[in-house]
């Protein structure tokens, strides 16, 4: 069984962690984990990795720049999005509580339910997503990074889904604009935003019940320690 493998971000190639659990005497090999390497077109389908879920069923999920899939560790298994664009980039996943899969790309949100995809949000850059422990789903829409996948409609920020409704959060609640490099729902039911790159952090902020806090000026860190 494969217990747990969270996220891989920038990866040009993928090492899965098979870890497996109540092997008998008859198997000893199983009883070590191992990696194994996913290095070439024949096993995925793009090897620019920006995402990584596992299901509560040993499924990996990957999403990539240009596809979206399953592996278990010996067969890749495509589940890409067919009413989304060809060039559409695959940016992050959220496994939710009540197990379904939610896809954050360059050209909107989508979510695997019943074996099928269906549109949640149907433009924006989403570069985020987390699930708070009310099980509520929040995700980050970028306007920096890919301005061409930015429709009418859908604003840069964060966004709230919470009883099949939405509510944005922007510049009027005091978030900076830019990327929404990272999303985290905290044990304490508070929701963590990141904004900046994968190699610099811009601001850090957090959920507090009602509004968003500035932790960088809570946590005061030393000049140049972001």
């Amino acid at each position: 069984m494969i217990r747990r493998f969270k996220r891989i971000v920038g990866g040009l190639t993928v090492a899965l962690l098979v870890v497996v659990s109540g092997a008998s005497a008859y198997e000893p090999f199983l009883q070590t984990p191992r990696w194994r390497t996913l290095d070439d077109l024949t096993e995925l389908p793009n090897l620019y990795v920006n995402d990584i879920v596992s299901t509560i069923g040993g499924e990996m999920w990957i999403a990539t720049d240009r596809s979206i899939g399953t592996h278990d560790g010996t067969v890749y298994v495509s589940r890409d999005v067919d009413f989304l664009p060809q060039d559409v980039r695959y940016n992050t996943l959220l496994y939710d509580v009540l197990g379904t899969i939610w896809a954050g790309t360059s050209s909107g949100l989508v979510r695997y339910v019943g074996h099928q995809w269906r549109l949640m949000l149907d433009s924006g850059d989403v570069t985020a997503i987390t699930e708070s422990v009310d099980g509520t789903v929040w995700i980050g829409v970028s306007g920096e990074f890919d301005a061409g996948a930015i429709q009418s409609g859908i604003e840069p920020g964060i966004y709230r889904y919470q009883s099949g409704a939405w509510t944005r959060y922007g510049a009027s609640d005091g978030l900076p604009t830019g990327r929404v490099q990272c999303l985290y729902g905290d044990a304490n039911g508070g929701v963590w935003a990141v904004y900046g790159t994968e190699t610099r952090m811009d601001a850090l902020f957090r959920f507090e019940g009602a509004r968003w806090r500035d932790m960088v000026r809570v946590l005061n860190p030393p000049s140049g320690a972001i």
